[in-house]
């Protein structure tokens, strides 16, 4: 139904930058953790702790702390 509504078939742009879409959040995520993450946790435990630690992902996510 939506791309009958978005005409999503007839936008040749998905095809050729879906890889880059797709990437994109990735790439902010490892980003924001290592500009605003624990120095001394691997990026692997940083997202494990903003997981389960909701003041540590908004300390990710807005730099706070």
């Amino acid at each position: 139904m939506l791309d009958v509504i978005f005409s999503e078939d007839d936008q040749k742009s998905l095809e050729r930058n879906e890889k880059t879409n797709k990437a994109l959040p990735t790439r902010t995520a490892l980003n924001l953790i290592r500009v605003n993450g624990d120095a001394k946790l691997s990026v692997k435990r940083s997202k494990m702790r903003a997981s389960q630690n909701k003041s540590y992902l908004e300390q990710l996510l807005f730099g706070k702390g």
